[in-house]
């Protein structure tokens, strides 16, 4: 009855969130059709720019033969603003991610703290209490099971012949009375 509840709870907040209200979908033509012309026009820019067999190396970007296309790009304020804005808050935070982020916490703390330890102490766990208790433990018990068990037989071994004929003849007559006994009983 409780699984019930609980599988009855989840389903419902599941299919609550399946069929939330959404906004509705559509396609605006303009945005498609100025897009897929700038694509277009794009395209058969660089094509007629780059047209000619692969250049070498030392051959010069042939967008450098148009004449101040790149002194316009270089004076405009927006290149100010992201060699100095953007560039350096970046650089920043890459700095950040490539020390504190990564080293004190990703390194330090993941790796040596949530996976090193926990797999050595694992491996103690294992190595100590599994092992020496239990397939030691069991490996040394057949051993002594054994040792003392032919410690036993060994007592019984006089030596004499008519021993072991008597053993014998004891022998087959629990034999006899193990097939016997339910005739006899029955």
């Amino acid at each position: 009855h409780l699984t019930s509840l609980f599988f009855t709870f989840v389903l419902e907040s599941l299919f609550q969130i399946i069929e939330a209200p959404h906004t509705p979908t559509s396609l605006q033509l303009d945005v498609a059709g100025i897009s897929t012309l700038l694509a277009v026009i794009s395209l058969g820019v660089g094509f007629y720019l780059y047209r000619n067999k692969p250049q070498t190396a030392a051959d010069p970007d042939p967008t450098q033969k148009i004449p101040g296309l790149w002194g316009f790009f270089g004076r405009l304020p927006l290149n100010t603003l992201y060699m100095r804005g953007i560039v350096v808050l970046f650089n920043r935070f890459t700095h950040w991610l490539a020390g504190p982020f990564e080293w004190a916490f990703w390194h330090d703390f993941v790796h040596d703290r949530l996976i090193r330890d926990q797999f050595v102490a694992f491996a103690n766990f294992m190595a100590n209490v599994i092992d020496q208790y239990g397939v030691d433990g069991i490996v040394n018990g057949v051993g002594i099971v054994t040792a003392r068990f032919a410690g036993w037989v060994r007592q019984s071994q006089t030596g004499f012949a008519r021993s072991y004929a008597l053993s014998i003849f004891l022998g087959a007559v629990l034999l006899l009375v193990y097939f016997l006994w339910p005739f006899l009983t029955g």
